[in-house]
């Protein structure tokens, strides 16, 4: 069969509907802890902790951001893709990996 449900049944068949559930719950959370830790900084006032002006538009860019290339590289099989690639390009790669 050539139809779209039946060649995407065909890719999820190896794992359990469970495990690609914790893969996906895995991939979040390592992308929102690495936001999490990019976002650390030094206050106005010098002292070191989260930097309170990050708005959440540029957060929310970020996460999806990190969702995309950690989600890269579990799919590329732990080909590392370009760091300092823009989010089109990683929404492209994201497609062919």
């Amino acid at each position: 069969k050539s139809s779209l449900k039946a060649q995407t049944e065909k890719v999820l068949d190896p794992f359990e509907l469970e495990v690609w559930a914790l893969l996906l719950v895995t991939i979040t959370v390592t992308a929102l802890l690495s936001v999490w830790f990019s976002a650390k900084g030094t206050r106005r006032d010098g002292r070191p902790g989260h930097a309170r002006n990050i708005s959440a538009s540029v957060l929310a860019r970020l996460a999806v951001d990190e969702c995309l290339q950690k989600g890269i590289f579990f799919c590329s099989a732990g080909v590392e893709q370009d760091e300092g690639a823009s989010l089109p390009q990683k929404l492209l790669m994201f497609g062919f990996a």
